[in-house]
């Protein structure tokens, strides 16, 4: 049996394959952990590179959000 699909909808999972639809219902789903990054005052310049100091002007990405000034 190949699976072309599979899809929530509800509380159930919808599979689709070469022999037919089918829905399975009251199954554990697995649920993702959002884990959020330890806190680094870092500043990285849009390349990646590590930038020693934060000067008063320009674009830098720190703590995952891109800041200009």
């Amino acid at each position: 049996m190949c699976f072309y699909d599979a899809l929530f909808w509800g509380d159930e999972l919808i599979l689709l394959t070469n022999a037919g639809v089918f829905s399975i219902s009251d199954i554990d789903k697995i649920e993702s952990q959002t884990l959020s990054p330890p806190k680094d005052d870092s500043a990285y310049d849009i390349s990646g590179r590590k930038l020693p100091t934060i000067k008063g002007h320009g674009v830098f990405i720190q703590n995952g959000k891109k800041i200009v000034r």
